[in-house]
């Protein structure tokens, strides 16, 4: 069986963060006499591999024999940290581990560790990342917060503008001469509304049928093909791209498909609308302000490098990867 490195870590102590270290059982050294008893001969050895006299000198071989003497301080550390966890173990009944000095050792091992505080800047590590995540809980809130203001806001903003145009029309008509009043409990449909005399320069007259406050025509308006996110395609749906041209929610509204006419058009609002009902569906799902989901679904797009056009063939197939990508159930035609 393979253990990764920051297994090995963890399991012995070490905190899993890179460049930090700290370990409490370590405060205390065991003295030479019981470290002499782990690996007994290393010291001889290492004597013999640095003088030359009885064996081959060899850096290798004097790297390893001093890695053996740091070992067994290891070794010894470790093993008062287990035995006090693990008293009945069998590896504990070594006389090694029975002996005094020994059990001196584990006893101030155990008293360093339940009294030496944690060193200050480990304890700053340790609660940096909580104060970090804690922030960006706030941050993210205070952005979902500050969108659904912005959105309240464009709706606001998008009645305000249709309450304008209204009055706007009624003003043309009362500057125009084009109205009619009403008695006092008479229906509008009830009033007959007289011709408007038009006289030539000849001096014969001919009846003009008034208009009324309503247009008969809807406004001339093309969806922008300069639009390039999923944000601009909501915003001109919702609200409008400015605010002297009004949405294509408003014009459907009121206009149905008398708005476009042309096959371009149509064709164009389709592909648009397939977009809309994406907003829509993951605003619905994850409970979030439409804004907020069309910057969703912006941000998968541009992870995929695709075109506008690209999304909504991805969102004609009855699993799209954008909507999956979100955990989005594709629940439009």
């Amino acid at each position: 069986m393979k253990l990764s490195r920051a297994s090995i870590h963890a399991v012995n102590g070490f905190p899993t963060g890179k460049g930090r270290y700290w370990l409490p059982h370590a405060l205390v050294q065991p003295e030479e006499s019981l470290q002499r008893k782990i690996f007994p001969k290393v010291d001889d050895w290492l004597s013999k591999v640095e003088s030359e006299n009885d064996a081959e000198r060899s850096i290798s071989a004097q790297g390893f024999l001093r890695l053996m003497k740091t070992m067994r301080v290891v070794i010894l550390q470790d093993a008062a940290v287990l035995r006090e966890q693990h008293p009945t173990h069998p590896m504990f009944n070594h006389p090694i581990f029975q002996g005094q000095d020994f059990l001196s050792f584990a006893a101030a091992s155990a008293h360093a560790v339940r009294t030496t505080p944690t060193p200050s800047h480990m304890q700053i590590q340790d609660v940096i990342p909580e104060v970090n995540h804690c922030l960006n809980d706030i941050d993210t809130k205070m952005g979902m917060y500050h969108r659904a203001e912005l959105e309240t806001l464009c709706q606001e903003n998008a009645e305000l503008k249709r309450s304008l145009g209204a009055l706007h029309e009624k003003i043309d008509c009362l500057t125009t001469g084009h109205f009619r009043f009403v008695p006092s409990g008479a229906s509008v449909e009830s009033v007959v509304t007289p011709p408007v005399v038009e006289v030539s320069s000849s001096g014969s007259s001919q009846p003009v049928q008034s208009s009324t406050s309503e247009p008969h025509q809807p406004p001339c308006y093309e969806l922008d093909t300069n639009i390039q996110t999923v944000d601009e395609v909501w915003r001109e749906w919702s609200v409008g791209l400015a605010s002297h041209l009004p949405s294509v929610s408003e014009l459907e509204e009121k206009w149905n498909a008398a708005w476009r006419p042309s096959t371009t058009m149509r064709q164009r609002f389709s592909r648009r609308l397939l977009i809309v009902k994406a907003v829509k569906a993951i605003a619905e799902q994850k409970e979030i302000p439409h804004v907020d989901a069309a910057q969703l679904l912006e941000g998968v797009r541009s992870s995929k490098s695709m075109t506008l056009n690209k999304l909504v063939l991805d969102l004609k197939t009855n699993n799209p990867t954008t909507l999956t990508a979100l955990n989005i159930i594709k629940t439009f035609k």
